[in-house]
């Protein structure tokens, strides 16, 4: 794929791998997105979906088609996102002794809003697929009315901890 791969300060944390990185973001249930909005950080948890064209690797969402979000996203401004999953509270007999394990993602990359029928329902299904992969549903003209944007994703970068 066209993205580059962060670095890592901790090299042993590192997940560099393609592969093990989109299955890390299989894992995760909930992406925040962070952009700017009049200026200002603005960051959101959003429900997702993962698509993959050619070599390009999208980060999916939707959204009501008005309001801070929205206006953020069609401004056309870069986007950050991080997502993790397995998360494990590993305790110690000091607090400088305990740790988390835990698996995440983090990249960076430039908002499309979509708006043709086809992609939308493309996108849509991206998005159930990540909750219910064995989804088969059609969609109807409403659901079809939602904001939906993707991110092509530009870089991005896997950490672990596992502690055993």
């Amino acid at each position: 794929m066209n993205i580059k791969v962060g670095q890592l300060r901790r090299k042993d944390r590192a997940v560099t791998e393609e592969k093990e990185i989109l299955s890390i973001m299989a894992r995760c249930q909930v992406c925040t997105l962070s952009m700017c909005s009049a200026g200002e950080p603005y960051g959101v948890p959003v429900n997702f979906g993962i698509m993959q064209k050619g070599e390009d690797c999208f980060l999916c969402f939707h959204g009501a088609p008005v309001g801070k979000k929205a206006e953020a996203l069609l401004s056309g401004t870069a986007v950050a996102f991080s997502m993790y999953t397995a998360e494990t509270l590993v305790p110690g007999q000091k607090a400088s002794d305990c740790t988390m394990d835990f698996e995440s993602v983090c990249g960076s990359g430039v908002v499309e809003e979509i708006r043709t029928e086809e992609e939308r329902a493309e996108v849509l299904t991206a998005i159930m697929h990540q909750y219910w992969p064995d989804w088969r549903g059609e969609w109807s003209t409403s659901d079809l009315k939602a904001g939906l944007w993707k991110v092509r994703i530009q870089q991005w970068c896997g950490k672990r901890h596992t502690s055993a």
